[in-house]
């Protein structure tokens, strides 16, 4: 084998990839990206540089994600021109929304010149988010209970599908009749946890609510189950029966006694009454036989009376019967009588025996008749019994109390009871729109009862509790307490930050701080104070009282530099919460340096030069010299290497020959290493020069005249370096066409071994 095949072996197999051949080829470094454990709304960037390793100039007509919008990555790669070994860097981002694994393709297509088909390139994509994924099941929950007071609990599934722990922190609705078994709760990855949710009606009207789970899910941190509860058919009202009688203190043979039948409707509608009345003939008889009830009816609705009669008599048992009617744009809504009977004693009674007015207790087959036609049962705690009287409620004082302290009324003094004492009196307390709750306890019987009452959430104002109290018997009396709750201020939420993430990287100009922040009184507004800096000690203030939460900054940042941010959130009262400090890194410098002035050359003697530059960035320089216009003699000349970055710049060349033509190339580069290179420029020193003769052998790069493997390993050093690159020598690039390639090495392997100063082959 000869020399020469022998180094063309060499060079083909070592240095020139096997695509080389090919008229285009685009090769990706990484070839597949890979980012690990990424928290879900965090940000993690790496470098993906495009290089065109084929034989023609390449036209990269931009790169896309199969995903699209739907993707977890982010990348943006423009229209560009590659020529042969230029290569060109793009970020490429993963910002999960949802945990678990996460995978796309970036298909990028390119085009040589001499070709009109176009060629498509794919790098894979995958990342690992952590964090958690909520979901729940069924997303509706219906009640339908039997009665007033009958509780319905239905379940509701909360799943998660991330592979984090997925954290519950409050489970709330506005409605308190709708009550859930667990405020707070951690599900483990691909876990669940079954939350009972019970509901409790206290009126007829249908309920309809919504179920709050705010958890750590990302982009579900409130998900919302809606709550149906049905129209809940109920006890229309309290009903109450009371005796009146004349004369002794005790029932006499003669005395009258008037049974009557008293409606507290709390609230509800009621179109119509249907009552029976029993009493015993052998005590009683009916004072006015003719019209055994007097029917008196309510202020705004009278009855119409159908049926007013004595339907029933035994000698044990006399019933009596009236039914009615409100006209068909009435409704009974107020306390008022509904019926009277009065009584005449015809035996006398015995002291010590309850009379029974009536058969059964307190009514014999008694029911209320609603607008939607259902039926009820009045309850059976209105037992009558001889010389019993309702309670009576004393007024209530106002109750005072801030929004955050619950308030203590005591009891025992506020109602009285001819036959009861104080701590058998029975107390309930409603609030209509269920937003003050309240708690009775007997802490000592010396206190009696003790009510405790509990504002709403963040809410002041006035507010109205019904109360009531029971004897024994179960004859009552109702009020009205007046609630009146003092607005307390609360602090603002701690902001959150939102984009960019803390640590995140890769971050571009300009950026736009976001962040959340909430306060719990409903009315308040939040402004925000933002600081910002290199120094996370010495932040500084960029905007005051802003109300948007967001801020731009407009100016363009330093690149692959870490900033610092921290948001302050304020409200109208001055209260105010600091967030922690954040930081984010600036992504990358890929942009090379521009020339704003020069090059150009400003001085010139017989043995110096200098020339003059101007750019956009700091940059260092380095300057290469030669006497051919080519500069493929530069290897003959000593560079100048400037190492300080400087923007602006006069550089003398020293050592020059009188009365020489020289020609200069300056390679410029940023901090980031972005090149900038000049054009060819030439001049000329002053003075005379005797001119000697030069000898310029091809293929002999070292001036010994031979072309020996001294040479083949300068010309390997440089092989496939393009015009503009440090490592290119004009000398080397025989064909001047700006790139060592194959044909360069094709003249170079003709050359190798010849010996110009004898004209014979090396041995």
């Amino acid at each position: 084998m000869s020399v020469v095949s022998h180094i063309a072996s060499v060079v083909f197999v070592m240095v020139l990839p096997m695509h080389i051949w090919a008229a285009s080829a685009l090769v990706f470094t990484p070839v597949s990206i890979q980012f690990d454990s990424v928290g879900v709304g965090q940000q993690d960037s790496t470098v993906l540089t495009i290089k065109n390793t084929g034989r023609e100039r390449l036209s990269v007509l931009g790169g896309k994600l199969a995903l699209k919008d739907a993707s977890a990555f982010s990348v943006k790669i423009d229209t560009l021109q590659l020529n042969v070994g230029d290569s060109v860097q793009v970020i490429v981002r993963f910002e999960p929304i949802a945990g678990g694994e996460q995978a796309d393709v970036l298909t990028v297509e390119a085009r040589a010149l001499s070709q009109a088909s176009v060629e498509r390139f794919l790098v894979q994509l995958a990342g690992k988010a952590v964090g958690a994924e909520i979901d729940v099941s069924p997303s509706v929950l219906s009640f339908a209970s039997s009665g007033l007071g009958v509780s319905v609990t239905q379940n509701i599934s909360v799943k998660n599908w991330g592979n984090d722990s997925l954290r519950v922190a409050r489970i709330f609705a506005q409605d308190v009749r709708f009550v859930v078994d667990a405020n707070t709760f951690v599900v483990g990855p691909n876990k669940e946890r079954v939350v009972k949710v019970t509901y409790t009606p206290d009126s007829i009207q249908a309920q309809h609510d919504t179920l709050c789970i705010v958890s750590n899910d990302f982009d579900e941190d409130t998900l919302k189950v809606v709550l149906d509860a049905q129209a809940t058919p109920q006890q229309v009202g309290v009903a109450r029966v009371s005796l009146a009688k004349n004369g002794a203190t005790f029932p006499q043979v003669g005395d009258t006694v008037s049974v009557a039948m008293t409606l507290v409707p709390n609230g509800a509608s009621i179109a119509g009454v249907e009552l029976f009345f029993g009493y015993d003939p052998v005590y009683f008889t009916v004072a006015n036989a003719g019209a055994p009830f007097v029917l008196t009816g309510y202020s705004e609705s009278q009855l119409k009376v159908l049926s007013n009669a004595i339907v029933s008599q035994t000698n044990a048992l006399v019933v009596t019967h009236l039914s009615g009617l409100g006209a068909a744009s009435d409704s009974i809504t107020t306390n008022g009588l509904l019926t009277q009977i009065d009584l005449i004693v015809k035996a006398p009674l015995i002291e010590a025996t309850r009379l029974r007015v009536l058969v059964e207790s307190p009514l014999f087959n008694s029911q209320f008749i609603t607008p939607s036609g259902l039926a009820f049962t009045m309850p059976g705690s209105n037992s009558v019994g001889l010389g019993n009287t309702p309670p009576t409620l004393r007024p209530f004082p106002p109750l005072k109390m801030s929004e955050d302290v619950a308030a203590t009324l005591g009891l025992r003094s506020l109602a009285s009871d001819a036959e009861s004492g104080p701590n058998e009196l029975q107390w309930s307390f409603h609030d209509p729109d269920s937003l003050i709750l309240v708690s009775i306890s007997t802490p000592d019987t010396a206190l009696g009862y003790i009510a405790r009452f509990f504002p709403p959430e963040n809410l002041s104002g006035t507010f109205t509790v019904m109360a009531k109290v029971s004897d024994p018997a179960g004859a009552a009396d109702s009020s009205v307490l007046v609630v009146d709750v003092t607005a307390v201020n609360d602090q603002p939420s701690i902001p959150a930050e939102i984009r960019p993430g803390n640590e995140a990287t890769g971050v571009s100009s300009p950026v736009t701080l976001q962040w959340r922040a909430s306060d719990p009184d409903v009315e308040d507004v939040l402004v925000y104070d933002v600081s910002f800096g290199l120094n996370e000690l010495f932040l500084e203030l960029v905007a005051e009282g802003i109300s948007d939460s967001a801020y731009t900054i407009e100016t363009n940042l330093l690149v692959d530099t870490n900033y610092y941010w921290q948001v302050v959130a304020r409200d109208l009262a001055g209260e105010e919460r600091s967030g922690p400090i954040w930081t984010f890194t600036t992504e990358s410098d890929l942009v090379a340096p521009i020339f704003l002035g020069g090059p150009e050359i400003v001085e010139v003697s017989d043995s110096t030069a200098s020339v003059f530059w101007s750019v956009d960035e700091p940059v260092s320089a380095r300057i290469v010299l030669g006497v051919s216009a080519n500069l493929s003699d530069s290897l003959a000349f000593d560079p100048v290497v400037v190492d300080a970055q400087s923007r602006l710049r006069t550089q003398e060349i020293d050592g020059l020959t009188p009365g020489t033509q020289y020609y200069l190339q300056i390679t410029l580069r940023d901090a980031a290493g972005n090149p900038l290179v000049s054009d060819i420029l030439g001049v000329m020193t002053t003075g005379e020069n005797v001119v000697v003769p030069v000898i310029r052998d091809m293929g002999d790069f070292t001036g010994d005249r031979l072309v020996n493997f001294e040479d083949f390993v300068i010309f390997a050093a440089v092989f496939n370096r393009p015009i503009g690159s440090i490592e290119y020598i004009p000398n080397a690039d025989f064909n001047s066409n700006g790139v060592i390639n194959f044909e360069d090495f094709v003249v170079f392997a003709g050359v190798f071994g010849n010996n110009y100063a004898t004209g014979k082959p090396t041995n």
